[in-house]
């Protein structure tokens, strides 16, 4: 979902300056910088710098990330 939810972000003109990922899969970050230009950082590091945060993960990995 997360990946749909970049992919219709960047087709619609929002720029990947302006994206912040937190991914903890090395390779999905890989793959996400490779397919949307989008920096891939830690979470701690979003939450201090975004204004608008979209929590796109599974159920049963909420409660970490919360």
């Amino acid at each position: 979902m997360g990946q749909a939810l970049l992919g219709g972000l960047r087709r619609n003109g929002v720029p990947a300056a302006h994206l912040l990922v937190a991914e903890s899969n090395p390779s999905t970050a890989r793959v996400l910088r490779r397919s949307f230009g989008v920096r891939c950082v830690s979470l701690e590091r979003v939450v201090q710098r975004c204004d608008v945060i979209v929590l796109a993960v599974k159920p049963q990995d909420l409660k970490p990330v919360v």
